[in-house]
């Protein structure tokens, strides 16, 4: 696993003492970063990971309530606030030898480590990513300290089984109590994991859980979204209804999806656990069956585009557009090419290009027409370059113009529309400690509120 490279780089410059992961619940609490107080001495470098800045943009237009709506709303004008003063990817002095720095959670490896696997089932997925973000920095800069910071008790369990140091912003202020967080070995000497939650689950006592969820509303702005609906659990022979709200960014303000910078559809669609409401009911909920149903939304989050918009993001990751023939790689290849035949590969990859950009804007004039001749286009720079088409999809095979066609829609028309209700079905084994009462956690008395616009 790697940490993200700008973590990497402000911990080799700054040689912190602490690295404080920062979790969505700790920032709502007392955004005012700065004034934490912290009974650490050396330079410590707190960490926002952008999934956290994600969800508390979200909560600030879909949160369950008011006062959820209000503290997200403060925790994001004094974050924005922060950031002002220099540059978040690359760090910012908070005075008092603390920095500031915004990070990507690791995408990591196509295969996936039981640990993250685990993750997914027993966390949110915030609580999944800040943990595999810890994990990274800790395997990655084994030179220094560092601490998942959340109020979340199943969260720091969970971190500490697998070696990971995770305490609650109240035990910062003690230099004892924060000794003993920070665990002074490496993830990969952490107790066993596999066997630790395997304790805690009865392998016999495994229930079906069926969700029905239809969507009744979208509602937003050009930037922001929000999904509302209804929706029915059935735990076993128990069955719940519930309401549900899921605010999530719009992709819509991205002009070119082929060449800007923009959230992952599904990475940043984050449904806050707290937006299921199940109307009387909640205690009756364990957590890990309140998450299928987040998941479920979750899973859904390109869905929720626009038609058009998620089409347009379509397009570029499309396989049947084949895009790696116009990488480095055909570069390389280019030079084998006599003069005639680099003058014509420009020349179809020019007019590949503009009608990928057609497509892409929406300016085509027909979209069926020029999708065949990008198509063609592809095909003809491949065998230009001596190129099988089959070595670009080794998963599908060699393409037809009708294969891709019904693979494209198939994808890009996949939305979920108003008044349609979708099911799915899963496998739920409790987790025991899942369903212990978690601690409550004091404020900073010196924590006072500001005013804000």
């Amino acid at each position: 696993m790697e940490a993200p490279q700008d973590l990497v780089d402000a911990v080799s410059r700054l040689k912190p003492q602490l690295v404080l992961v920062l979790d969505t619940n700790v920032i709502m609490n007392s955004p005012w970063l700065d004034r934490w107080k912290i009974d650490k001495p050396g330079t410590l470098l707190l960490v926002i990971p952008r999934i956290v800045d994600i969800e508390l943009m979200s909560l600030t237009r879909g949160g369950k309530d008011e006062d959820t709506r209000e503290k997200a709303s403060r925790a994001c004008y004094v974050t924005d606030k922060l950031f002002e003063r220099g540059n978040p990817t690359i760090g910012i002095d908070l005075g008092a030898d603390r920095w500031l720095i915004s990070v990507d959670v690791p995408s990591g490896p196509d295969t996936t480590t039981l640990e993250d696997d685990l993750a997914r089932k027993i966390l949110s997925k915030v609580d999944a990513a800040l943990v595999k973000l810890a994990r990274a920095c800790v395997q990655d800069c084994p030179d220094t300290s560092v601490l998942l910071v959340t109020e979340d008790r199943n969260c720091r369990r969970f971190a500490r089984n697998g070696g990971i140091s995770a305490c609650r912003r109240s035990d910062l202020r003690s230099s004892e109590t924060l000794g003993e967080m920070v665990l002074d070995r490496d993830p990969s000497d952490a107790l066993d994991i596999e066997a630790d939650i395997a304790a805690t689950v009865n392998s016999e006592d495994e229930r079906p859980v069926k969700i029905a969820m239809r969507l009744e509303e979208l509602s937003g702005d050009d930037e922001f979204l929000i999904a509302r609906g209804s929706g029915r659990l059935t735990n076993g022979e128990e069955r719940y209804p519930f309401r549900w709200t899921f605010p999530y960014q719009s992709l819509a303000v991205y002009k070119n999806p082929w060449t800007d910078t923009f959230p992952d559809i599904w990475e940043y669609a984050v449904m806050p656990l707290e937006n299921v409401d199940f109307m009387g009911n909640d205690e009756k909920i364990s957590e890990g069956v309140r998450r299928f149903v987040c998941d479920m939304v979750e899973e859904s989050g390109g869905a929720l585009q626009s038609p058009l918009t998620h089409l347009r993001f379509t397009l570029p990751w499309h396989t049947a557009m084949a895009l790696e023939p116009f990488g480095p790689s055909a570069e390389v290849h280019k030079r084998d090419l006599s003069m005639d035949e680099a003058e014509k590969y420009d020349q179809l990859s020019f007019q590949h290009d503009a009608h990928m950009q057609s497509l892409v804007e929406g300016t085509a004039e027909s979209f069926g027409s020029v999708y065949r001749s990008v198509f063609q286009l592809n095909e003809d720079l491949q065998k230009l370059l001596g190129w099988d088409q089959e070595v670009y999809d080794p998963y599908n095979g060699p393409w037809d113009l009708e294969s891709a066609l019904i693979n494209f829609l198939d994808f890009a028309l996949d939305t979920w529309s108003v008044g349609e209700t979708r099911e799915k079905e899963y496998s739920y084994t409790p987790y025991s400690w899942l369903e212990e009462k978690e601690e409550t956690s004091v404020d900073d008395e010196d924590d006072s509120e500001e005013e804000f616009a």
